[in-house]
């Protein structure tokens, strides 16, 4: 079961009295604490501090010293997902401004860790948070009140949308990694889930996941329940690319014997990645280029190949009817309308101008393609090594009939794979590869060791990158429950 995410409440009313901090949960999470108590729990932990020292002093280093034990916990290697912090400690009414200022100022923290200020007096002070880069500001009651700050709906929310948090889907979809780079992707993807019409590129070497986090954007979006649809552009199918991604008319072409809805049409109420987007032929990107205009309800027009079937009222009706379900007709050119959110991926460095122009990529296009993310290299996110290669190796034994076991892997696997230069071979997707192999090579044995690794992979690193890669466990490790996924970062 994956760990409840840590919150980390800084609030000179609440650090040490187990009271006063069952009144402030029922505050976030019912109208009074009798009510509170009925609710059901928080998918989080809460952790406190009441911002001062032993001498009950406010105390910016005891602040400060908190967070960091928890930056990330050094017995799970996670991080906090958030910190509620109050602004008004004692008479101080700017001392939560000055913690904010400290984590902003600290090499480790910086603007990683999220911060959401609390207060019960707004009176300027939230400009005063915007300018310190506070991520979120909360309007606190006070003791007399029983009006709620937040709902356990509302903080959930406000927890998925600006705290650092693991993909909390089922194991069978999940995408794992705690990392902070990671943890990072995840937050700026739920974030731009919630704006559909602007679209996103993920940048991203091969086998760092991109698939899998478009479709991790499409969860949270608003048109979750719709289909997601990826289509990836093969430089090799240049000639068949429209064809198959608008579809086409009966007679269109030779091969043209009926009807036919393309990948984006066949998306309609959902979600469309586009992956490999750099490889798109110019005509096909002009025709991109014009699905990208949505109008004020969210509708795109998207036309297919060749003139609509009209000799005959049938022929017409037909055609008409080969729309996806809940698209719609344009009866003025007898275009299909869609509602679709646009998603593309690229290994292609499109932000490079000059990139683009060897290409022949449309600036235009370029401009048009929306947020950029980028996907972080196993090289970049080295703390979800461990996590993934588990994770793959109890894949491939159940993909092979075989029950659930535990087994142990030797440290010098460990230091191999934490050391190795993963850019540009593979990435997570190489992972992967190199844990097949090691499940295969299990046999009647418990424990993976180096010399049964991958050729190419088994022995010392020759190419160790210039990283500082976490120490091998002195002990064997031996993995948590069984996992059944079947989509994870290819």
């Amino acid at each position: 079961m994956m760990p409840r995410p840590k919150i980390l409440v800084i609030d000179d009313q609440i650090g040490g009295d187990p009271g006063d901090r069952r009144i402030f949960l029922s505050r976030i999470g019912a109208v009074t604490e009798k009510a509170a108590k009925s609710a059901p729990p928080y998918p989080y932990e809460f952790d406190y501090h009441a911002g001062t020292d032993a001498t009950g002093r406010n105390s910016v280093e005891s602040v400060m010293q908190a967070i960091l034990r928890g930056w990330p916990d050094p017995e799970t290697g996670r991080y906090w997902a958030l910190v509620l912090l109050d602004v008004r400690f004692g008479n101080d009414e700017q001392f939560g401004f000055t913690i904010l200022r400290a984590i902003r100022e600290h090499h480790q923290l910086g603007a990683d860790l999220p911060v959401v200020m609390l207060t019960s007096e707004d009176k300027g002070k939230r400009e005063q948070a915007d300018r310190l880069r506070a991520d979120g500001f909360l309007p606190k009651v006070d003791e007399q009140s029983l009006k709620t700050m937040l709902s356990q709906e509302e903080l959930a929310k406000r927890v998925t949308a600006l705290g650092l948090i693991e993909d909390d889907r089922p194991f069978t979809q999940r995408l794992l990694g705690h990392s902070l780079p990671f943890l990072k992707v995840l937050r700026e993807c739920r974030a731009r889930a919630q704006r559909i019409g602007q679209g996103a590129v993920l940048y991203g070497e091969t086998g760092t996941g991109k698939s899998e986090l478009a479709a991790y954007i499409h969860h949270h979006s608003p048109r979750r329940d719709g289909p997601f649809v990826a289509w990836v552009a093969d430089p090799a199918n240049k000639e068949l690319m429209k064809d198959e991604l608008f579809g086409h008319w009966k007679g269109a072409h030779s091969e043209a014997h009926s009807n036919q809805a393309g990948k984006i049409e066949s998306a309609h109420g959902g979600t469309f990645f586009l992956d490999e987007v750099a490889n798109l032929p110019v005509e096909v990107q002009q025709a991109f280029l014009k699905l990208r205009k949505e109008d004020h309800h969210g509708w795109r027009t998207l036309a297919r190949q060749g003139p609509f079937p009209s000799g005959s009222a049938v022929e017409a009706k037909v055609a008409a009817k080969s729309a996806a379900e809940g698209a719609e007709m344009d009866p003025a050119n007898h275009d299909v309308r869609v509602q679709v959110q646009l998603i593309t991926g690229t290994n292609v460095n499109l932000e490079d101008a000059a990139e683009r122009e060897r290409r022949g990529f449309m600036s235009d296009l370029h401009n048009a393609l929306g947020h950029p993310i980028h996907c972080p290299t196993l090289n970049e996110r080295r703390g979800d090594i461990r996590p993934l290669f588990l994770h793959f190796v109890q894949r491939a034994l159940a993909k092979s009939g075989q029950p659930r076991r535990d087994f142990s892997v030797e440290p010098e696997v460990w230091q191999i794979l934490e050391q190795r230069d993963w850019s540009q071979r593979g990435n997570v997707r190489d992972l992967e590869r190199i844990a097949q192999h090691a499940a295969s090579q299990l046999g009647d044995f418990d424990t993976i060791y180096s010399h049964k690794l991958p050729a190419d992979v088994a022995g010392t690193p020759q190419d160790t990158p210039a990283v500082s890669s976490p120490k091998p466990s002195p002990e064997p490790v031996i993995p948590a429950a069984p996992i059944s996924s079947t989509a994870d970062n290819d």
